[in-house]
């Protein structure tokens, strides 16, 4: 921090440092832990019924406090002054404060839908029960929006005790790894298949499983190791018969439908789950549950030559799918299906534009391990036209 800011601050602290404004500098430290409040937050915390008039008036004399105008008036420290803030509460305050503090801001955060922060002050005053909670309550919506990686920095934010002794943080962080490291996620997914089977956990078994299955289509290695999980997700199915979810009904086909056309195209059950994917499709509304069936099926086609079979299901996952909402490594799968229908259909023009729309997004999001999925369909576009 420059010099000349630090001696602001102290400054301004000083001010609130008498007798008549020590209540404001009590507010100012313990409100140095809401990253972004308003008026009815701060209160909350401090117990201070003016805390309104305290940011008004720190904002209008410009003491390092911005106002934002939305639905209700919000108020954020200078990143600095509430870096300032803080450590000076780390020195002035006791442990047992700086603890019940961070508790109480975690709570307040949470109840006004604040959740970025909460994870981390639990962390810090070592309240794992809570902290805990509130990631698995947030983890399927964090995957759904390509936040893996804010995902591991929460899990992370635990002591590693905390983390490998409970199956449901084992699963996800195999779910976090599966894009950039899909051999360390097998791994989770494998020991939190071990970890679900010793407490007979249906639903902790069939997500960790069809996880594990999906490691192979991004691993761009082999696919024998199928043969073992067809095995064992038809012994789960045996002992679960009827599915504990819609959910994982979706999961468990549009895991074993890719498994048997890429594994055991032979076999008798592949027609089974391409008329269940079929079904699935046609009753469910939610796109990310539609997406990876209807990719599955035009996958299955392509691979078949079965083009003009495809053309429907191709069309609609036109419909359903927003590139720039949707799961980056979805999006990616997309965009290969969008080229290697293209190249079949010999519009050479749209193949090459969802290729660069791959290799591009490859980079944007974060994951250039993809750039070989669109750059092997337009390699394979190259060799055919010579």
């Amino acid at each position: 921090m420059a010099p000349n800011g630090m001696k602001y601050f102290h400054i301004l602290l000083r001010k609130c440092s008498t007798e008549a404004h020590r209540e404001k500098q009590s507010f100012l430290l313990k409100t140095s832990f809401l990253a972004k409040m308003n008026a009815h937050m701060a209160e909350s915390l401090t117990g201070n019924p003016e805390a309104g008039n305290i940011f008004a008036e720190l904002n209008r004399k410009n003491y390092f406090t911005n106002s934002y105008s939305s639905r209700e008036q919000s108020f954020q420290y200078h990143p600095l002054f509430q870096e300032f803030l803080r450590n000076k509460a780390e020195t002035v305050l006791s442990s047992s404060q700086l603890r019940d503090i961070k508790i109480k801001t975690a709570k307040v955060l949470e109840e006004n839908g604040y959740d970025e922060d909460v994870v981390y002050l639990l962390c810090e005053a070592g309240k794992w029960t809570e902290a805990i909670r509130i990631i698995l309550a947030h983890a399927p919506k964090m995957v759904s929006r390509g936040r893996w990686q804010t995902l591991w920095n929460w899990m992370h934010a635990l002591p590693e005790a905390e983390r490998k002794n409970n199956a449901w943080f084992v699963f996800w962080t195999g779910v976090c790894l599966i894009h950039s490291t899909p051999k360390e996620s097998k791994k989770n997914f494998r020991r939190a298949i071990e970890m679900f089977g010793k407490t007979d956990d249906a639903i902790g078994s069939f997500f960790s499983l069809t996880g594990l299955m999906e490691t192979l289509v991004y691993n761009f290695d082999t696919f024998i190791e199928y043969d073992e999980l067809i095995r064992l997700m038809n012994e789960l199915l045996e002992k679960h018969p009827r599915y504990p979810s819609p959910e994982i009904e979706v999961r468990v086909t549009a895991a074993m439908f890719p498994a048997h056309f890429l594994r055991q195209p032979h076999s008798p059950t592949l027609k089974y789950w391409e008329t269940r994917a079929r079904k699935l499709i046609k009753k469910t509304s939610n796109p990310n549950a539609a997406g990876p069936l209807l990719c599955s099926l035009l996958n299955y086609y392509t691979i078949c030559g079965e083009t003009a079979k495809s053309k429907p299901d191709f069309d609609s996952l036109e419909k359903v799918v927003d590139p720039d909402q949707a799961p980056p490594i979805f999006v990616q799968m997309y965009r290969t299906l969008q080229a290697y229908y293209y190249w079949t259909t010999a519009n050479f023009e749209k193949n090459q534009a969802a290729v660069r729309d791959g290799l591009a997004r490859a980079e944007t999001d974060g994951c250039p391990f993809l750039r070989p999925i669109p750059f092997g369909a337009w390699r394979s576009r190259c060799v055919e036209c010579g």
